[in-house]
């Protein structure tokens, strides 16, 4: 009765780190995917303190756009933080 119950612990224990192992990979190979019409904007920071709100300010076939970056909470981005956004470019083929 012991040794099921030590076999079943150590197969438990294996069970759940193989687990994590395959949810932590498949969660890092899947990279954010731009579609045909869109642009991916990255912003890496580098200034000397935290921001409250960035402004971007885009041309797009003639037509002028004008939007932030800021977080939900009100919280100040990071001084070296890494913006990401994709942009709907709105072009037809």
């Amino acid at each position: 009765m012991k040794k099921k119950i030590i076999t079943l612990i150590v197969a438990s224990g294996l069970l759940f780190v193989l687990a994590v192992v395959f949810i932590q990979n498949n969660s890092a190979s899947k990279e954010m995917q731009v579609a045909d019409d869109e642009i991916r904007l990255e912003i890496q920071l580098d200034v000397e303190e935290d921001i409250g709100l960035f402004i971007i300010d885009r041309e797009v076939g003639g037509n002028d756009f004008s939007g932030g970056l800021s977080n939900a909470d009100k919280s100040l981005l990071k001084h070296d933080e890494l913006l990401i956004c994709n942009y709907w470019i709105g072009y037809t083929r």
